[in-house]
């Protein structure tokens, strides 16, 4: 009869110990967002140019290459990242905000903007600190990073390229992104 009771508590035991460690991880699981969440903080950003949440927005940027013929310019690509429970793989840059998926994390990733009025094409990046925020904000300073004169020529951003017939003046400009 002992022996059944001591099985019996090291099963409660067991069952408690196991439960402490899974119920966190489920409850968790359910308090993360959807994926349209990144669709959301698009259309905010595009808008309003600011977004709020209650969630940890992780904000960094990487380095990138502009090139304008044989001239190479550094700018930077922007993620805004959060955790999500489930997405899928989306990956573009077509855009200035671009929604951005990998399965856990969601969010956006920023590329380039081209603006053409036939004399002078401003290019226009995002550039943010590394940042863990609640809330983003854009800032358009209509700093000028680099000015370029050129005469026909082709402006290559990753698998992109846009042709230029006649004489430009490209401006680069950087928009900041603030947490």
């Amino acid at each position: 009869m002992n022996q059944y009771i001591i099985i019996f508590l090291a099963i409660v035991v067991v069952s408690i110990a196991v439960l402490s460690i899974v119920i966190p991880q489920l409850t968790y699981y359910k308090s993360l967002p959807e994926f349209s969440l990144a669709y959301d903080l698009k259309k905010s950003l595009e808008e309003n140019g600011e977004f709020h949440t209650n969630l940890v927005l992780y904000v960094y940027s990487t380095p990138a290459l502009l090139k304008i013929n044989d001239i190479d310019v550094e700018i930077r690509i922007t993620y805004i990242v959060f955790r999500v429970k489930n997405s899928p793989m989306v990956s573009n840059l077509n855009e200035l905000y671009n929604v951005w998926g990998n399965q856990t994390h969601a969010g956006i990733v920023s590329a380039i903007e081209i603006k053409d009025n036939g004399y002078i094409l401003t290019i226009k990046y995002i550039n943010s600190t590394n940042i863990k925020t609640y809330k983003i904000s854009l800032a358009d300073t209509g700093k000028i990073v680099k000015k370029i004169a050129i005469r026909n020529g082709v402006i290559r951003f990753r698998d992109k390229a846009y042709r230029i017939n006649g004489y430009r003046i490209i401006e680069i400009r950087e928009i900041k992104l603030n947490g």
